[in-house]
């Protein structure tokens, strides 16, 4: 048996008494700070500063002038989804924010914070209504049901939880670390093998225009999918679904529409032309497959004499990012001309040596796969196994038997 065990046998041995959110904690004034104020103030941040929560996900510091509370309280969006967080000390938040804080010393309101976060699922589905963007019931929130074991039990929880949390966070960036750390190996290996080996056995610096040539895909939309047909490629998928190489397309188009669309035959490089920055612009696939693909209108077909994989490889490197990022454009959405990619230089040796490369580069790029698999699902474990964790330290037996659930 548990400390924890032992206090609930000891200080509530028939149940938990429920209470009402309304019946232990106060509503906090409204603010009348936007977030474009909060952005403002932002802006002339001082030795003196605070923080100022808004309804996304960031999080600003502003002058201390402008502070709105002290003490614990807990911040939730207004709109939108909730997103429940505990802050102790000097803070501003903006008026799409709704603020709460504990009644008296009888209860605990980090303990309440916990409990609220374990329920944020039912909090998003029933206590925020209204067409569009969701607005949050107040009056029914403040009515929300809590389990108010004795003090000491809920100071327990908090720390149980408060450990519990800190490791994980510590895992997470340490795992974090590693993915990165392993990240900078395969590029720094990347970047040795194609340019400065490659020169070693004869490459020849060409621009990509003498190599192969560009052409552009043309329009089809998420409307056009079918469960079967001809298989597609679209560029967003390029930057969510694919990797360096695909034998197999994750979207179809009707084969009736196959005339009005640019097609890239086996061996061809699909590349994303649009993006939302510069850094991310250009990622390539490698299309492997057997039959001929069609390509979104926002992409380029690379058809080539390059060795397939060396080619998609190639659009990796350090060199390659710091010549696209100079003809990067746009405003909202940033693009790269098929004119302007046939000018990026590359290392090219002889297929040999390409052949070489990549069976090196794969193993290496098999490795860090199973990292990038592996350490992110080694991530999401932990935070499942720290929300069964908490779920079950915050489940009462109740003394007249209510649930909320």
């Amino acid at each position: 048996m548990t400390k924890l065990d032992r206090m609930i046998a000891e200080l509530c041995p028939d149940g938990v008494k429920y209470g009402s959110l309304g019946d232990v904690c106060f509503k906090q004034p409204k603010s009348n700070i936007s977030v474009g104020r909060i952005k403002e103030l932002s802006g002339l941040v001082n030795d003196h500063s605070i923080i100022a929560f808004t309804s996304g996900k960031q999080d600003y510091q502003i002058p201390v002038n402008f502070h709105i509370v002290d003490g614990e309280n807990l911040y939730i969006n207004d709109g939108g989804t909730a997103d429940f967080k505990y802050y102790s000390g000097k803070a501003a938040y903006s008026d799409h924010v709704f603020c709460i804080t504990i009644k008296n010393d009888n209860n605990s309101l980090k303990y309440i914070y916990y409990y609220l976060k374990n329920n944020e699922s039912y909090v998003n589905e029933f206590l925020f209504q209204g067409a569009g963007i969701k607005n949050l019931v107040k009056k029914e929130f403040m009515n929300f049901k809590i389990p108010l074991p004795p003090l000491a039990i809920q100071n327990e929880i908090v720390q149980i939880l408060d450990n519990f949390t800190e490791l994980t966070a510590e895992l997470t960036a340490e795992l974090t670390a590693e993915l990165t750390a392993r990240k900078k190996q395969y590029i720094y290996y990347l970047d040795k093998l194609i340019e400065k080996d490659s020169e070693k056995a004869g490459a020849k610096w060409l621009p990509l225009g003498e190599i192969g040539s560009f052409t552009r895909g043309r329009r089809f939309t998420n409307r056009d999918f079918v469960d079967s047909g001809l298989g597609c490629i679209h560029y967003g998928e390029i930057y969510t679904h694919y990797g360096l190489f695909a034998e197999e397309t994750r979207s179809y188009v009707s084969h009736d529409m196959k005339n009005s669309l640019r097609m890239a035959m086996p061996g061809d490089l699909v590349i994303a032309g649009t993006g939302e920055n510069s850094e991310d612009i250009c990622k390539a696939v490698a299309w492997l497959g057997k039959e001929e693909v069609a390509v979104h209108d926002d992409c380029y077909i690379f058809h080539h004499r390059l060795n397939s994989k060396y080619a998609s490889y190639l659009f990796t490197t350090s060199n390659f990012y710091s010549q696209k990022v100079k003809y990067a454009a746009g405003g909202k959405m940033t693009r790269v001309s098929g004119e302007n990619l046939a000018k990026i230089m590359v290392p090219v040796p002889s297929l040999e040596e390409q052949e070489r490369i990549v069976s090196i580069l794969d193993r290496f790029d098999a490795l860090v796969t199973d990292i990038k698999i592996g350490l992110p699902a080694e991530i999401t474990a932990r935070q499942k196994q720290y929300e069964y964790y908490r779920d079950k330290l915050l489940n009462f037996e109740e003394t007249n038997k209510w649930s909320n659930k």
